[in-house]
């Protein structure tokens, strides 16, 4: 088994090896060592602290200290988990951040809706009484909506504009006011009573989500926490009694069955989740 003095002191080398390289291009880019091309000049130079931010690197600094501290808990089978952990846990917040935006966004959209119908009932025109919704509403909503207005102001037709909302990776209530709207481009009709009609339709959408959540919200929590006690408990027992589970990583035999248990954890994850998915 790799020694803990031995695998800090290779941890960091091989950060101070990637420090250094990171120096070398910033001072690259700031033209300290070779001057810039004028391809690279247009574009502006980030702070150190906006690089440390990007993607990239966090999934580096995850998956380097998911690595050394499974590295120092379990050996190398346990550097190997923690380099998968490190990998994975940034895509997985990325993930929920985005299904968080997509949430905050439906529930915004029935008042935006019945302010499109507002809008339409004062005399204003349906591009205009997209920019009123949007002047109304917040984040994550404002800016899908302004988009449309700005687009339409450089030369694009609403009508393309809208065809971005009935994409599929859109929310599937966003997707259907795009399709209504452009239904109502072709058709035309009373858009501010269909507009008030589908906002009713939308608020009783989001208040069964939410009631419904709220009936599974014991199972998924229960799933939550018998899924992590056994990861737990092993890395507690990893802390207080690394000579009693030793065995457990240090042979093949421990870690494949501390990988197949983690397998099983996975597939246990994803049918519970696929059993408390309900499509309104």
């Amino acid at each position: 088994m790799i020694q803990v003095p031995a695998a800090i002191a290779s941890f960091c080398a091989c950060g101070s090896a990637l420090a250094a390289g990171r120096v070398v291009a910033i001072r690259r880019h700031a033209g300290v060592v070779d001057a810039l091309s004028p391809a690279r000049a247009a574009h502006p130079r980030r702070s150190l602290a906006e690089r440390l931010r990007t993607p990239r690197f966090i999934r580096v600094g995850s998956a380097g200290g998911g690595a050394l501290a499974g590295l120092l808990l379990a050996g190398p089978p346990g550097a190997a988990l923690g380099l998968g952990a490190g990998l994975a846990i940034p895509v997985w917040l990325r993930r929920r951040a985005a299904a968080r935006d997509a949430a905050a966004l439906v529930d915004q959209l029935p008042d935006a809706v019945s302010n499109m119908g507002a809008g339409m009932r004062a005399g204003l025109s349906l591009s205009r009484s997209i920019g009123f919704a949007a002047d109304e509403a917040t984040p994550p909503l404002a800016p899908v909506l302004r988009e449309l207005v700005d687009r339409e102001q450089l030369g694009i037709a609403l009508a393309a504009s809208l065809e971005g909302w009935t994409e599929q990776d859109r929310p599937r209530d966003l997707r259907l006011v795009g399709g209504i709207l452009q239904l109502h481009r072709r058709t035309g009709g009373d858009l501010p009573r269909v507009l008030d009609q589908l906002s009713a339709t939308l608020r009783q959408r989001a208040d069964a989500a939410r009631e419904l959540r709220g009936y599974t919200a014991q199972a998924r929590l229960s799933g939550t926490i018998l899924g992590g006690l056994p990861i737990g408990f092993f890395l507690f027992l990893s802390l207080t009694s690394r000579n009693d589970i030793a065995t457990a990583y240090r042979t093949p035999i421990g870690a494949g069955a501390i990988v197949l248990g983690l397998l099983l954890e996975a597939a246990a994850f994803v049918w519970i989740r696929s059993l408390l998915r309900v499509d309104l």
